[in-house]
């Protein structure tokens, strides 16, 4: 007896792999991973030279209002205070000023750089999980298609085994007919 997927002209299980078009929607991920990973590299080589990138980053500051601000009270009181004393004009009062004037603007360099530096690693962060997504994606895809593959494989061999008992009915059925036909003879 001939078995009806032999009688159809093709086999009823299709081995060629199947591309799962779910694995499409990956795509995105993938393309912005690449895309990020060139971006995080450049943002890491920015602060290859420390010493560059701060000199980079520094050369941007300017004064906050904040600090001018403050340095403004801070000069006012100052003088008030050495017009009281009557040392308004002396060389004290200038370097109290100055020493003022030197940690306000301290302080607000390193807000500055602070603020800097968290939108910096913010970025980074940001462009590095991008890239772990697209990591993700392109390993799901390479597990999907292995295990395509292997489905695709699996399918063949089941195939092969039917093919080979279909053959083998085949040979039987003949060798039992030759069989019958000496017995007759």
């Amino acid at each position: 007896m001939i078995p009806l997927y032999m009688m159809r002209g093709k086999t009823d299980l299709d081995t060629t792999p199947q591309v799962n078009p779910g694995m499409g929607a990956l795509q995105p991920y993938i393309g912005a991973g690449k895309r990020s990973l060139g971006k995080y590299e450049s943002g890491l080589d920015e602060m290859r030279d420390p010493q560059e990138y701060l000199s980079q980053l520094l050369g941007g500051y300017e004064q906050s209002p904040f600090a001018k601000q403050q340095e403004e009270a801070g000069m006012g009181s100052l003088e008030r205070s050495a017009a009281m004393t009557g040392m308004q004009g002396s060389g004290a009062e200038k370097m109290a000023l100055e020493r003022q004037s030197q940690q306000i603007s301290q302080a607000d360099q390193q807000r500055y750089l602070d603020n800097l530096y968290g939108i910096h690693s913010q970025y980074l962060g940001g462009e590095s999980n991008i890239a772990q997504m697209g990591l993700g994606g392109i390993q799901t895809q390479i597990t999907e298609q292995a295990r395509q593959q292997e489905t695709a494989e699996s399918r063949r061999r089941e195939q092969q085994q039917r093919d080979d008992a279909f053959w083998s009915d085949i040979a039987g059925a003949i060798g039992q007919g030759a069989g019958m036909a000496m017995s007759f003879a």
